[in-house]
């Protein structure tokens, strides 16, 4: 026995030894213990910025977790400690080293313990705003507070990194200089066994936007902040930043849950609100006076609250809308009813429909609405831009099909709701577009012939199937001169276009369903050609300069003039003028011809003129 027990220790021992070679052990977490006041540990109904940067991390595939000796956020409600009440339920690494009120000079516990207990890898430091903004201190002297925790956390863990914080309410003169000293402070104190970065965080923040009082984040300024210490902590070699930044809204709470009981003339209200909303802003109506809703100008604290002065025997409708300082919630608690007491009855008329839609049909339209609960019959009127194009029914209710429409055409249809009241309820406008019959398929326009005339193309061309219309257009090749003209037929005239211009002529089908396939021609329209200039003369007026003259042709529009160089003619300039100074002449013999043009149609040169230029 003892033999077989030495040899099981033997083969214990030898497999224990191969454990380490065989199976690698994941790494250990980043441990981050994020320091802090009141923006760090949040509020309730927050997510907190933590979250959010829990979140980017997460992303970024880093194994985190956040360390410290708590987990609430604070109750800005009751003005308590230790609530767990987070807008995610779901987030369940909440430790931190964060109190409400806390500051840099009176820290509640000291770094080295925290440092000691907690053992982080990164400690974030996101305090000063109390020191700079509640007592007043100096940026230099919350600087040399930073370096002290710094040297306090290093006395106890020389090795850990940090990240200073730079403060988001930039909108203090103190804290914006707070913030421009950091990265100078942390430039002095980072080491080669630690390193201290500065978070982005200083500036992009807009007070009551980010915030939802001076000092204190909403859920876009959480984005924002975590993003800055996300960038920070991807300069450690922690994450990879913050990557795209979520889209996020301010007023993300619930409503509350309201309930109602009338009174002679009034209505008591009770409520309960959701985590974190100091505030509830009420919104009322008279249902019976068909009145919108209206919000109440002065938000409510507390739970309970009594409205006044409402006239007897009308229905009022109430609702809540959350709110934490700036930060509204954009939804709304249950809506309750209740009809004072009084002698007026209710309902005394009946108010507009709504929801009033119109569904197009083929030459046709399908009218419905919300149900009136007052109303005993509807007036339907429908009109158009085209005269006599209307018409009016009453109904006891919808749907109702209007038929005989033109289809394409736009018409206004108006609701109302009626009883046996007098003054019913105004009507509610809507309009819709009843569908037309599907049109035949266009064909090509074919067989186009182009005439060309002085000045103008005359353009016929065999008609395109299905076409109740012809779009033309046309666009010259050289000076890209264009132009447009609708026509009903297969033919037009295109009139004062420029002579011996090439123009691209398009012709496009139409329905009423659109356009069809387009054809492309070619037309160069007519213009006289002009006769050579006669009395062309050339004399020397200055040293390499010629004067030349001519007398002018009739529909001449201009003229170009070339001289001869080495045997060629070169062109040197196309005037309207009859008279033209050429410059820069050899001393010689220099010739001279020119050219009329009527637009883009070519003259005869003129015979050549000769000057010795001396």
């Amino acid at each position: 026995m003892r033999r077989s027990l030495g040899a099981a220790l033997v083969l214990l021992t030898a497999l224990t030894s191969l454990t380490p070679a065989a199976v690698a052990a994941p790494p250990d977490p980043v441990r981050i213990m994020i320091v802090g006041d009141s923006v760090v540990q949040g509020s309730a109904g927050d997510w907190t910025w933590r979250y959010r940067l829990h979140q980017m991390l997460d992303a970024a595939g880093v194994d985190v977790d956040f360390v410290g000796p708590h987990t609430d956020v604070f109750d800005n409600v009751s003005g308590e400690l230790g609530s767990q009440a987070y807008a995610d339920p779901a987030f369940d690494d909440r430790e931190h080293a964060a109190r409400w009120g806390a500051t840099l000079s009176e820290p509640a516990d000291s770094m080295a313990s925290l440092v000691e207990e907690f053992d982080p890898d990164v400690v974030v430091e996101a305090r000063g705003f109390n020191d700079l903004g509640w007592m007043g201190l100096p940026a230099e002297e919350v600087d040399d507070l930073v370096s002290d925790e710094i040297a306090e956390a290093r006395a106890a863990a020389p090795e850990v990194d940090f990240v200073v914080a730079a403060l988001p309410q930039d909108w203090s003169e103190e804290i914006g200089s707070y913030n421009a000293s950091l990265p100078a402070l942390a430039a002095g104190l980072s080491g080669p066994d630690s390193s201290v970065v500065v978070s982005d965080t200083g500036h992009g923040f807009e007070e009551y936007v980010d915030t939802w009082d001076p000092a204190h984040l909403a859920a876009t300024g959480e984005v924002k902040m975590a993003a800055g210490v996300a960038e920070a902590l991807a300069e450690l070699g922690i994450g990879t930043g913050a990557g795209t930044l979520p889209v996020v809204r301010n007023g993300h709470w619930g409503g509350a849950t309201l309930a109602v009981a009338p009174g002679e003339r009034k209505a008591a209200l009770t409520w309960s609100g959701p985590p974190g909303a100091r505030e509830e802003l009420v919104w009322t109506r008279d249902l019976t006076a068909c009145a919108d809703w209206i919000r109440l100008p002065v938000a409510l604290e507390g739970t309970s609250w009594e409205a006044t002065g409402l006239v007897p025997g009308h229905r009022y409708d109430f609702r809540l809308q959350a709110a934490k300082g700036t930060a509204i919630s954009d939804g709304f608690s249950n809506v309750v009813g209740v009809v004072v007491a009084g002698s007026d009855p209710w309902p005394r008329q009946a108010c507009a429909p709504t929801t009033v839609v119109a569904t197009p049909g083929l030459n046709r339209l399908t009218v419905d609405w919300a149900p009136v609960s007052t109303a005993t019959s509807y007036d339907v009127i429908w009109t158009s831009d085209v005269p006599g194009d209307n018409g009016a029914r009453s109904v006891a209710g919808g749907p109702v099909v209007l038929g005989g429409l033109v289809g394409g055409r736009v018409y206004r249809v108006s609701v109302a709701a009626r009883n046996a009241a007098p003054g019913s309820g105004a009507a509610v406008v809507t309009q819709g577009t009843p569908t037309a019959p599907a049109p035949e398929p266009m064909g090509r326009p074919s067989r186009v012939v182009v005439a060309p005339g002085s000045h103008r193309l005359d353009v016929t061309w065999s008609p395109a199937a299905g076409a109740t219309a012809y779009d033309v257009t046309w666009a010259g090749r050289k000076l890209h001169l264009r132009g447009q003209a609708a026509v009903s037929g297969p033919a037009v005239a295109i009139t004062n276009v420029l002579a011996g211009e090439r123009y691209d002529v398009t012709i496009t089908p139409l329905n009423a369903a659109g356009s069809g396939p387009a054809v492309t021609v070619v037309g160069v329209p007519r213009g006289p050609e002009v006769a050579a200039p006669t009395q062309l003369r050339a004399r020397q007026t200055g040293a390499h300069r010629a004067l030349l003259t001519w007398r002018h042709r009739p529909a001449a529009s201009s003229y170009s003039v070339q001289v001869r160089r080495r045997g060629r003619w070169e062109p040197v300039r196309t005037v309207v003028a009859t008279a033209l100074v050429v410059r820069g002449l050899p001393r010689g013999v220099a010739s001279f011809r020119v050219r009329p043009w009527h637009q883009l149609v070519a003259g005869r040169w003129s015979h050549e003129v000769r000057v010795r230029m001396r």
